[in-house]
């Protein structure tokens, strides 16, 4: 097991090539080129939280709010993995002119696949980040979306004590002010 973590190390900028290539030749031809992982995500989401909220509003589950991105959350992952999967069943087939005139372990055509697909995973994350937090905010606590200063920059704080390093807020001045009292009481960050 080791032998062949030490292979893919080795041969991790082949790894990194074949990747963007793999990227790169996906959207090649097409109109909106790599914003599709942006699109395709955004699309979904969107008709899953008009299918829950106006054709089929009795179908969610009770206390499950909002139910689109609750489906969405369990639907990204599986996505990636349903996909990486598939094509990687078949990518040794496809690549064998590959390995026949390269030597290098075939077992980076499969990673090569999955890494793609994770990347359109990591693309999908921010548009559930960014669909979620005002609502989520706004249902936790009660108020109307100019009057969520406390529960925003509580997020905030919560996150970089969960290791965030990047946080988008609207309230820069509140949330500095309150990353500045939180490094001062020493509190962890």
């Amino acid at each position: 097991m080791f032998r062949v973590a030490f292979q893919l190390f080795r041969f991790r900028g082949l790894l990194a090539t074949l990747t963007s290539r793999e990227l790169k030749a996906r959207y090649r031809g097409s109109v909106l080129g790599f914003f599709w992982s942006f699109i395709n995500p955004l699309l979904l989401l969107s008709i899953y939280t008009f299918v829950f909220t106006t054709v089929m509003p009795g179908a969610r589950s009770a206390g499950i709010e909002p139910f689109s991105l609750f489906l969405f959350c369990g639907l990204l992952p599986w996505t990636w993995f349903a996909t990486s999967l598939t094509e990687s069943s078949g990518v040794l087939i496809s690549g064998g002119n590959l390995i026949k005139k390269v030597l290098f372990p075939a077992e980076i055509l499969p990673i090569v696949s999955v890494l793609a697909n994770m990347v359109h995973f990591l693309l999908g994350l921010p548009i559930l980040a960014g669909w979620s937090r005002k609502g989520t905010l706004g249902r936790i606590t009660g108020r109307d979306v100019g009057d969520r200063l406390v529960a925003s920059v509580t997020a905030a704080l919560a996150a970089v004590q969960h290791g965030a390093r990047i946080v988008r807020v609207h309230d820069v001045a509140a949330t500095v002010d309150a990353l500045k009292v939180w490094a001062a009481a020493g509190l962890p960050a």
